[in-house]
């Protein structure tokens, strides 16, 4: 049975205190009656006694590794500097419609690092997922499900990632001679397409009819 200690109390006192006699810890094992006997500062008379209960006897087998998903989180993330400016997005349109959709609150500092603070897991991760997309560059021989954004005559702008698009040129669309970009595409229309290359300038050359072949590579 594990020692009662003693609080000596003030009749208008709004606090307790400890006596000076006990120590501050105490070690309690399982099963033990955890209480305390309360005296009057003054004379030393038992005022009464609080009993806090027992402490339980069953314990978790070990600590647990993984945190909740509903656990607040908070994040950061290392971007390309000169992706900052997508990510914020004009006027902070951007900022704004990722905090909107998920929640989640976020800064960014000069050097890259994207501090993400949300109420959970599932907002954590779309917040992330967001950013990583927006800062993400094309990779070539990645295919893409893009989306014809602008069709000219020479081929068709694809949007492949947040703010980026890239050009099928007509002769990437088809196997056979196409004569007329708006005989296979028209605006709005979700394709699959396969990044071909990038230049210096980022300019992404994408082709359609390459994808097949990469798929089966």
């Amino acid at each position: 049975m594990l020692h009662t200690p003693t609080i000596h109390v003030a009749r208008d006192a709004t606090h307790l205190a400890w006596d000076p006699a006990i120590p501050p810890v105490a070690t309690v094992s399982s099963g033990d009656i955890v209480g305390f006997d309360c005296l009057d500062a003054s004379n030393g008379q038992l005022l009464g006694s609080v009993n806090i209960g027992s402490m339980p006897t069953e314990v978790l087998p070990a600590a647990r590794t993984e945190m909740s998903d509903f656990a607040p989180r908070i994040i950061t993330i290392k971007i390309n500097p000169e992706k900052i400016r997508d990510i914020i997005g004009k006027g902070g349109s951007t900022i704004r419609a990722i905090v909107e959709q998920t929640g989640a609150q976020i800064d960014i500092d000069d050097d890259g690092s994207v501090r993400i603070y949300a109420a959970d897991a599932a907002a954590k991760d779309a917040a992330v997922n967001r950013v990583m997309e927006i800062a993400a560059d094309a990779e070539i021989g990645k295919v893409y499900r893009g989306r014809v954004e602008r069709i000219v005559d020479f081929g068709a702008f694809i949007n492949i990632l947040p703010g980026k698009d890239g050009l099928v040129h007509i002769s990437q669309i088809a196997d056979e001679r196409v004569e007329k970009v708006t005989d296979y595409l028209k605006e709005g229309q979700e394709v699959d397409v396969v990044v071909l290359d990038v230049d210096q300038r980022g300019r992404v050359k994408l082709s359609m009819k390459e994808v097949p072949k990469q798929a089966a590579g």
